[in-house]
């Protein structure tokens, strides 16, 4: 059998995990170097961070593994999972397809920044961000930029 690369490795463990059926976090991060896989990035329980060892191990390849996943308790959400919340939340307030908003998380504290026409896109964008659980905080740095209307002609 030949020896896998690093990235035909990296897809291996990757596809490995996504079909664990005790592993529901996708903010998993999977890097490999000369067949050393490491895995970082956030789960619920001690049984999800076992699940991703378990499953990475299965994979025929694998050297050894670093296993730096966190485990995020109680109410304590991981910030990738709460920036996809407040995407999600922008979209349900038709906010992602007509604006520039981009979203940024750190300990659960948002700063939003971009720019949008009109001053209800910018409130309408922090009242979803604010929405979303484990948001602590939110920075409103969205700048409005008036659309030019042209004048009608009669």
């Amino acid at each position: 059998m030949t020896p896998k690369t690093d990235l035909q490795l990296r897809d291996a463990v990757c596809q490995r995990i996504d079909w664990e059926p005790g592993v529901n976090s996708r903010d998993i991060s999977v890097k490999v170097t000369s067949g050393v896989v490491s895995l970082t990035g956030f789960v619920h329980s001690d049984f999800e961070k076992l699940a991703v060892e378990r499953a990475t191990k299965s994979v025929c390849g694998v050297n050894a593994i670093a296993n730096d996943i966190v485990i995020c308790r109680g109410s304590e959400r991981p910030d990738p999972e709460v920036a996809r919340d407040i995407e999600r939340a922008m979209r349900l307030h038709d906010l992602a397809a007509d604006t520039s908003i981009v979203v940024i998380v750190q300990s659960g504290n948002v700063t939003l920044e971009g720019a949008v026409a009109w001053d209800y896109q910018r409130r309408s964008a922090e009242a979803a961000a604010r929405s979303v659980m484990g948001v602590s905080k939110v920075i409103n740095k969205i700048n409005v930029i008036p659309v030019e209307i042209p004048p009608i002609t009669v």
